[in-house]
């Protein structure tokens, strides 16, 4: 029966691809032939493995790659690991039709190799695609600290380079934000409390810790304390008057008073 199937490999991407249709990969890009590539490929895998015959190094490589590469083009992977599981639906209608009536005895006897071959290689892209994501998440957050070091460390010559490092922050120069600065023990509560908002920018520079963020009318931290001792200033009047606005919090946060709260 493999051996019929793997004659109408053209059949088996035509079904994976009309099924694919009523998947949405939202609003990542990927190219038609590539998923058209992949389908092939993938069906190929599949048949190798049914057969049980050992894996080209190209399909060996093929659940890391094309994980990696989804991961990279901001693929959901909900919506990706619905589009691999049409693999089973896929192969099993394919050996229903070349089984004919006297196979299908055999092809319901052996269902658990065709699903197990499926979850195998969904298996091994959810691993791999975890894998590429918290790579990328570093290389992002990577890339953001950098920024940031950017910011408090530089002497800005021009409008210019404040706004080009602004969009490069996602975020615009004229802004006014407040900021916090925060020492001692409270660092890794600071840390953990705001390690997932991505609207707060945390920047940390012997043994203190910096947050700052746009400063929004009836929110601001002193209206809604953060849950640990910092200094805190507000109405910094732009993306350059941050480094200013963090250098104060740190001298407010090494009062003798400060041990509770906001000062």
């Amino acid at each position: 029966m493999i051996q019929r199937l793997w004659k109408e490999g053209s059949l088996l991407v035509s079904d994976f691809l009309e099924r694919f249709a009523a998947i949405s990969y939202g609003d990542a890009l990927v190219p038609e032939e590539d998923v058209y590539r992949t389908a092939a490929d993938t069906m190929d895998m599949h048949l190798f493995q049914m057969a049980g015959l050992e894996l080209p190094p190209d399909l060996l490589a093929l659940p890391r790659e094309v994980a990696v590469r989804r991961a990279r083009q901001g693929v959901p992977l909900d919506a990706f690991l619905e589009a691999i599981r049409n693999d089973f639906r896929v192969l099993w209608k394919g050996l229903e039709r070349v089984a004919r009536d006297n196979g299908i005895g055999v092809l319901v006897a052996n269902m658990d190799r065709v699903l197990d071959t499926v979850e195998g290689y969904v298996s091994s892209i959810q691993q791999a695609f975890a894998e590429e994501e918290a790579l990328l998440a570093r290389n992002k957050q990577l890339y953001r600290q950098r920024l940031l070091s950017r910011l408090f460390n530089t002497e800005f010559g021009s409008p210019g380079e404040v706004r080009d490092l602004a969009a490069a922050l996602g975020t615009q120069p004229d802004e006014t934000f407040e900021v916090l600065a925060v020492t001692a023990e409270a660092v890794p509560q600071a840390q953990r409390q705001f390690e997932s908002d991505h609207r707060t920018y945390v920047y940390e520079n012997t043994g203190a810790l910096y947050l700052f963020r746009q400063q929004r009318r009836g929110r601001t931290w002193r209206q809604e304390p953060p849950g640990f001792p910092a200094g805190y200033v507000p109405d910094a009047a732009g993306l350059a008057a941050v480094p200013a606005a963090a250098a104060a919090a740190h001298v407010l946060a090494g009062r003798k008073g400060a041990g509770t709260g906001l000062a």
